[in-house]
């Protein structure tokens, strides 16, 4: 029940901060802007008869991942674990009884359940711009499987992420490793020799993921998903690990 208490504590800052509440509109953002981008350029794209799902959804999911998703989770992150004296809620965390473990898998839990919100507010965004567009096509061809390896790659970022807030317990440096995760995954895409290794970077799993579904990669460059999950897997559980280490060795602060 402690562990409960954490993510309770941690639902009462997020509902009380305008950081947290706001976040949720970046999972609409990709989606509207990616939709007015089409809306004015309308008559070209119809010309081109390039007015279609597959189009729409290759170009919001590809932003959401290189522009917006790794900086949203390593801001967020952050603020689990350097926003305590704000709210003055640590005091009624630790009165609790909770261990160091229930108190890091509380946050972790959180801030993956949080995620799973953004995505679910991006998904609904996507579906009514598309719709309202009168976006043409029979089946909406990227957008689950997408959708599923967009999410799987952002709470595997989680663990990564907090290992780097719970070392530098600074949330400007946190934020940075989100930007420079998201510019490292737009220079392996701009660099098409970098594209092959795009699968491996935790940043940009998902990237590569919607380039081959777009079949924008060569046949030589292409990687098998089972091997981008075992990599980001394995990254995801290291830092885990590393983290769990560290919290056993340091009081929570």
């Amino acid at each position: 029940m402690t562990t409960v208490r954490v993510i309770g504590v941690e639902g009462f800052k997020a509902l009380h901060s305008r950081i947290w509440l706001n976040s949720l509109l970046i999972g609409m953002l990709s989606p509207a802007a990616i939709g007015l981008g089409f809306l004015l350029a309308h008559d070209q794209i119809v010309k081109n008869n390039a007015y279609v799902w597959s189009s729409y959804e290759q170009v919001i999911f590809f932003f959401f991942a290189v522009m917006l998703g790794s900086v949203m989770v390593a801001s967020l992150t952050g603020l689990t674990l350097t926003d305590e004296s704000r709210f003055n809620t640590l005091k009624s965390v630790l009165t609790s009884g909770v261990t160091r473990g229930e108190y890091l898998f509380g946050k972790l839990l959180f801030v993956a359940l949080w995620v799973i919100a953004e995505m679910a507010a991006f998904t609904l965004t996507a579906l009514l711009v598309g719709t309202a567009l009168g976006l043409q096509g029979e089946h909406i061809n990227i957008f689950w499987s997408a959708l599923l390896v967009e999410t799987a790659c952002l709470l595997a970022l989680v663990p990564i992420f907090f290992l780097v807030a719970l070392l530098s317990n600074n949330f400007f440096v946190i934020a940075g490793v989100g930007v420079g995760f998201s510019f490292i995954t737009l220079l392996l895409n701009v660099f098409g020799s970098g594209r092959q290794y795009m699968g491996f970077f935790p940043g940009s799993t998902s990237t590569a993921y919607i380039l081959v579904l777009a079949n924008q990669f060569a046949a030589k460059q292409d990687i098998q998903p089972l091997a981008w999950g075992i990599t980001l897997a394995a990254i995801s559980l290291a830092s885990l690990v590393i983290t769990w280490l560290m919290m056993k060795r340091r009081d929570i602060q």
